[in-house]
């Protein structure tokens, strides 16, 4: 795992629904040292989005006059860029947090262009997961059993998608999920992007918002100590 000449470590947080990612990001933004890039829903991220945008016109215009390309697939393509702008930005301007935490990040929008039948989508994930090789550098994946998540997913209050489906369409929905979450993980971690994998299935927010600081400092200890990177 490269350090990129830096002393500040970008991470993205993944996980199913119900594993608990949100709960752990909200108790992460408190802690000092950790900035937390939430969703790009903020009018603060308007003008990254336009950024954004503007960089991936090229290869959205292309994509569009793919037949097998669809208008939510081209709004995942133009999320990135901004991205990249704020994540680069985040980590240049560190002056005293030292771990910047993405939310629905490129692993985050890179899953959920898996399985296209595009080849103008497949080149672009590949470019694109050599350009994230550069700034992340760790992710860190939650999970639990699927009863566990399906458990949590019924009790909450907000709509899902899974919520009141069968067990069988709701336990394949999640295993599809998790099967492309992985193959992007894994073509990131072939190019030496750390991965630290946490089970919130029994521990609270707190315990597992620590468990995950706590492997980032063991990773980064075993880096600095030249005995490369666990996965």
């Amino acid at each position: 795992m490269r350090r990129h000449g830096s002393s500040t470590t970008v991470i993205e947080l993944v996980g199913l629904p119900g594993s608990g990612k949100s709960t752990v990001i909200d108790t992460l933004s408190h802690v000092a040292e950790v900035e937390v890039i939430g969703p790009l829903r903020r009018a603060r991220h308007l003008p990254w989005l336009a950024l954004g945008a503007i960089e991936a016109a090229p290869a959205v215009v292309r994509a569009a006059q793919d037949a097998a390309v669809s208008r939510q697939q081209l709004k995942w393509m133009a999320r990135l860029p901004a991205l990249a702008q704020i994540a680069t930005r985040a980590r240049n301007h560190q002056a005293q947090k030292r771990i910047v935490v993405i939310d629905q990040g490129p692993v985050y929008t890179l899953a959920r262009l898996c399985g296209s039948s595009s080849h103008t989508i497949v080149s672009w994930r590949n470019r694109q997961v050599v350009g994230w090789s550069a700034r992340l550098d760790v992710i860190v994946m939650l999970d639990a059993p699927d009863d566990t998540l399906l458990t949590r997913i019924e009790s909450r209050e907000k709509t899902h998608a899974l919520k009141h489906a069968s067990a069988d369409a709701a336990k394949s929905a999640l295993e599809a999920q998790r099967s492309d979450l992985r193959a992007v993980v894994q073509q990131l971690a072939d190019r030496d992007v750390g991965v630290v994998c946490v089970s919130s299935a029994t521990a609270g927010a707190g315990a597992v918002a620590q468990s995950v600081l706590d492997e980032i400092a063991a990773m980064l200890d075993q880096v600095r100590a030249g005995e490369g990177r666990p996965l």
